[in-house]
């Protein structure tokens, strides 16, 4: 199964560098600040996030790998749309990390839009070898992805179904895109090796995205201006 028809049935695909999109230098968005300046995110379980002055320095590399790889265009191909990078977040894991419960990143509660219309969608850049073992997301093939307009018993369902879940490894360079209305989770790392990877929030929409349009600093201009 090639990466359009699995996106097609899953909402979910593996994009290797190289081969689906260009390989590119990973060295300029690694992380290299100092371990003490990393936030502690005990909203994600403990995840470690890399601090916004650290992220606003360092902005034009990850918008240069954006371009370098041409990888927007390739989840453009698969979503048969313009699609616009409006922010993202630096992560990185260690055995202090805990399990992310399952959840989706858009959803309806009792008639109530949880999360922005239309869903947003994420690209993930690992910048560690990633399984499993060491806390890789895993998600919910198509098959097992009914909705419920209740958190709660969608929560529950996603809990029992839990056991189909597939977690793709993933080599130093790899991308994973999703639909944010897809069941996902993080399970805790068991082998106590750190994760590195930076999550790329994309949208469908123009209009929002261009609330992030707020100054020259911003992922979303810094991009236009490079493509333009």
């Amino acid at each position: 199964m090639n990466i359009k028809e699995e996106f097609i049935q899953h909402k979910f695909t593996c994009l290797k560098s190289g081969v689906d999109f260009k390989a590119t230098n990973l060295e300029g968005i690694r992380y290299k600040g100092p371990i003490h300046d990393l936030i502690i995110d005990r909203k994600d379980r403990g995840m470690l996030k890399t601090p916004k002055t650290y992220i606003n320095k360092f902005i034009g590399n990850y918008v240069n790998f954006l371009v370098s790889s041409e990888i927007i265009t390739i989840c453009e191909a698969l979503y048969e749309t313009q699609l616009y990078p409006y922010k993202f977040v630096h992560l990185l894991s260690d055995e202090k990390t805990g399990t992310l419960a399952w959840h989706r990143d858009c959803y309806t509660h009792r008639g109530m839009q949880i999360g922005t219309i239309p869903a947003p969608i994420k690209l993930g850049i690992y910048l560690t070898d990633t399984n499993k073992a060491s806390g890789g997301t895993g998600f919910l093939p198509k098959k097992y992805q009914k909705t419920f307009d209740n958190k709660y018993i969608d929560y529950l369902y996603m809990f029992l179904f839990s056991s189909k879940a597939f977690y793709p490894p993933h080599n130093k360079g790899d991308a994973m895109l999703w639909d944010g209305t897809v069941p996902h989770s993080r399970p805790k790392s068991v082998n106590r090796k750190t994760r590195e990877a930076v999550i790329f929030s994309l949208s469908r929409s123009l209009e929002f995205s261009k609330s992030y349009l707020n100054d020259d600093d911003s992922l979303l201009s810094r991009y236009i201006k490079v493509i333009s």
